[in-house]
């Protein structure tokens, strides 16, 4: 049994080469995924990161302001991503539109 990758060719002609559109249910949840984990890494790992240097002073009294930061960071993030998501789409259907009317 041989160990090496077997490499070879798939013709577009066929239909064999080209792949399914990703699931809008899956791309969701992993924008929504990303957004949570940015979000937690810029409100709970920065502050702590910040707090021990010197840059930011712990706060006081109990209030502890980072749960709203998630919050109003993942919206942030999250609509962050819905526009570039928003942009690009529109982007390649242009794109797709110019490249039908070079073909007609």
């Amino acid at each position: 049994m041989s160990m090496r990758p077997e490499f070879g060719f798939v013709s577009l002609d066929d239909g064999e080469g080209q792949s399914e559109k990703p699931k809008t249910l899956v791309v969701l949840v992993l924008l929504i995924g990303a957004a949570g984990v940015m979000s937690f890494l810029c409100s709970y790992a920065l502050s702590n990161v910040l707090i021990q240097a010197d840059l930011l002073t712990a706060w006081k009294g109990g209030v502890d302001p980072r749960p709203k930061w998630l919050l109003m960071s993942f919206a942030v993030f999250l609509g962050g991503f819905g526009t570039l998501g928003a942009v690009a789409r529109q982007m390649s259907q242009s794109q797709l539109k110019r490249i039908d009317a070079m073909a007609d």
